[in-house]
């Protein structure tokens, strides 16, 4: 940080936040958490630390925001999982839906990537965080489409 004539640090908090955008991102730690004074009731959930490496669109960034660490929190609460979800198949390009799949959290560090950032009030605090991470890379497999069984009687169609 500069100093000034006097000795005084300059502080500059214009560019502390990353401005919303997509940002190409890495897996720095990946956790298993609980909140402070969980209760019986509360899931448990998997906080993801996020490396932001550039801006998807080329846009030159502050190089102080390079390497800024953004968090992403995914509940194990089985109607939340949606969430874990798309981002275990953003990082890992293959698609998590079947039963017992099985994750190893240091296996996930270094995967990249990209992450939709917006601003967000967290305890009256300013922050980026992900609102949807994805990778172009990824291509879920296609739905098996249910068709009309030829055997159904159509009371139309009558011969």
């Amino acid at each position: 940080m500069p100093v000034d004539e006097e000795g005084f640090i300059v502080l500059d908090f214009d560019t502390v936040m990353l401005p919303e955008g997509e940002y190409n991102v890495r897996i720095t730690s990946v956790k298993r958490n609980m909140k402070k004074n969980a209760t019986k009731d509360d899931f448990p959930y998997i906080e993801f630390h996020y490396f932001v490496e550039s801006r998807v669109d080329g846009e030159e960034m502050a190089p102080e925001l390079i390497g800024t660490d953004v968090m992403d929190i995914c509940s194990e609460n089985p109607t939340a999982r949606w969430k874990l979800k798309s981002v275990l198949e953003a990082f890992t390009c293959r698609e998590w839906g079947e039963k017992g799949m099985r994750i190893d959290p240091n296996e996930l560090v270094g995967s990249e990537a990209i992450a939709m950032l917006v601003h967000d009030s967290y305890n009256g605090v300013q922050r980026a965080k992900p609102a949807k991470v994805y990778n172009p890379n990824y291509v879920p497999p296609e739905k098996e489409i249910d068709a009309p069984s030829a055997d159904v009687w159509d009371e139309f169609n009558q011969t």
